[in-house]
């Protein structure tokens, strides 16, 4: 099919055995479809009158309605949607996630609002166990489906705009254009959606990086529409990225965003309260409150695994300072610090406490003169978890008595040195601690591996090639065998080889004894002359008395090889 109609694809589209003819005007129309099917017959392929319509204005196509309006669903498939059984097993969570990802073209921040549901996919429980959060997640998608947004057909000699927003949990953009009627009233035309999950690395990013990363995401969506056209708007709810395009230093990650970002220099990034107000708002109220877009059961033990290892009867608050920075005594030649301001907070529900900790991970610290920080504690009546906001970097410090197994752990992966350990330690396990370089320095230095077979700095020697300009100065050897024996009695074959011609020389040998070497070799240089330097392994052929004798100065061991 796709061959038959290579020259027609400016008014054919194919999908398999389907066949869409399209037009501008009803005389254009009648012409292409007369070529379409002057192909057909000419390769003798049969059409399906039941299934076969002309001069529509509209047609169905894959769950969609393609209409001069736009491209919007079926509506034939949401009849009976509010009917919908809640997927009760990870079977049919993982149909219903299919079919939200298969309209996601038509739900705006698709990643967001299926995050929640998305991981029961992979429950092992016979009955999933439905939260209130999963409840509102849930029926926010439903709504929205229902609410069939029309993706209207792009004007390209009007001005685009691009929103861009992110989360917690994902990203997202809007690709539309706004019109002006003569009343002076404003009409947005959607053209399209795009989100995109955060991966756990990417969740710990700073607010900075994730709406960056948003940023780039929309440009790659929708960049046949934007790149090289006219001047378009870029609305963000972050005032951040209006000074991207002035800032002195940046990571090598976001400069490898700025990288896309510009390759569209006409580009106009303009700050707006929230990205919402794009939205209708009709629609903007379906979408579920930022503050109930909090963590869920999956990523509450990742973030906070010392939590879950408690007895959470015990859990009663959080004590939340707010400080400068932090205090030189706390962490040594990391941060600076003044006193340190305690405000404890009282956690009434115990089950939403690693969410209200999770509040202050996700708090943006760009603009903000404090850092936040929460102090651990254990004692009688409650448990109290310490954690340390950065600019860029959240870490959760574990308990002093746990250190110890944390480090020798990392430091398992490999036996590397005590970088490579604080690296894995808060790159994987979202750690840290005061004074973490120094407790891995000791732990690389009490690891009997490492003792034993580790090769320190101080006496490591690169190698270097051996250069000798006159014959019969400097030569190497080494024995080869044992050979199966000969009819002259010999198993072994001595190898001298000339370091200045490369001149080897060989002689079979009964065994690889001190005497009989020393004998074969004074034999050997009684003919040629002595050499000034012999070079050999760490063998006990070679390391003897006998051959000291021989060699006197002359004999020089390499490192021993196995």
């Amino acid at each position: 099919m796709e061959m038959i109609f290579a020259d027609m694809k400016e008014f054919v589209c194919i999908y398999i055995d389907d066949l869409v003819c399209f037009s501008n005007d009803l005389e254009s129309h009648e012409r292409h479809c007369k070529l379409v099917l002057e192909a057909l017959t000419k390769n003798k392929l049969p059409i399906n009158q039941e299934k076969t319509y002309f001069a529509r204005n509209a047609v169905y196509l894959l769950g969609y309605c393609i209409s001069p309006q736009g491209k919007s669903i079926d509506a034939r498939r949401l009849v009976n949607i509010d009917s919908w059984e809640k997927p009760k097993t990870a079977k049919a969570m993982m149909k219903f996630c299919g079919w939200a990802s298969y309209m996601r073209s038509h739900l705006p921040n698709a990643s967001e609002l299926t995050a929640p549901l998305d991981h029961l996919r992979y429950s092992t429980k016979k009955v999933l166990e439905w939260t209130p959060q999963m409840h509102e997640h849930y029926q926010s998608i439903i709504d929205i489906i229902k609410e069939n947004i029309v993706l209207s057909h792009p004007d390209l000699n009007h001005e685009f705009s691009l929103a861009v927003d992110a989360s917690n949990y994902a990203v997202g953009a809007c690709l539309f254009q706004e019109f002006t009627d003569e009343t002076g009233k404003k009409t947005i035309k959607y053209i399209g959606f795009a989100s995109k999950a955060l991966n756990p690395s990417q969740r710990s990013y700073s607010v900075t990086k994730k709406e960056l990363f948003a940023l780039t995401t929309g440009l790659t969506k929708f960049y046949k529409f934007l790149y090289g056209s006219r001047p378009f708007k870029c609305y963000t709810d972050h005032r951040s990225l209006q000074y991207l395009f002035t800032t002195k230093h940046m990571s090598m990650m976001m400069l490898r965003y700025m990288e896309i970002v510009l390759s569209f220099p006409n580009m106009n990034v303009i700050w707006i309260p929230g990205v919402e107000n794009i939205m209708s708002d009709k629609l903007s109220r379906l979408f579920p409150t930022p503050a109930d877009n909090i963590p869920f059961e999956k990523d509450e033990r990742a973030l906070f695994p010392q939590i879950f290892k408690k007895n959470q009867k015990n859990i009663k608050s959080i004590v939340h300072k707010k400080r400068k920075s932090l205090s030189n005594k706390q962490i040594d030649n990391e941060h600076k610090t003044n006193e340190i301001e305690f405000m404890e907070t009282n956690c009434i529900n115990i089950e939403r406490l690693p969410n209200f900790a999770q509040y202050f991970c996700s708090t943006d610290m760009t603009h903000d003169t404090n850092n936040h920080s929460m102090v651990e504690n254990e004692t009688d009546n409650d448990f109290q978890i310490n954690f340390i906001q950065n600019m860029d970097e959240s870490f959760i410090v574990p308990l002093e008595a746990d250190r110890k197994d944390i480090l020798q752990r990392a430091h398992s992966f490999g036996h590397g040195g005590g970088e490579s350990s604080v690296h894995r330690i808060r790159k994987d396990e979202g750690m840290n601690w005061p004074k973490i370089m120094q407790d891995a320095l000791e732990i690389v230095k009490q690891c009997p591996m490492c003792q034993k077979f580790a090769i320190a700095k101080k006496g490591y020697n690169p190698l270097k090639p051996l250069y000798c300009y006159t014959p019969g100065w400097h030569y190497q050897m080494d024995l080869c065998g044992p050979f199966p024996v000969t009819t002259s009695n010999n198993t072994y074959i001595l190898v001298l080889l000339d370091i200045a011609t490369r001149f080897v020389i060989l002689r079979p040998i009964p065994d690889k004894s001190a005497r009989t070497v020393a004998k074969e070799l004074i034999s050997i240089f009684s003919l040629i002359g002595y050499p000034r330097i012999i070079n050999s392994d760490r063998g006990t052929e070679w390391k003897n008395a006998i051959l000291d004798t021989v060699g006197k100065n002359r004999l020089k061991n390499s490192a021993a090889m196995k």
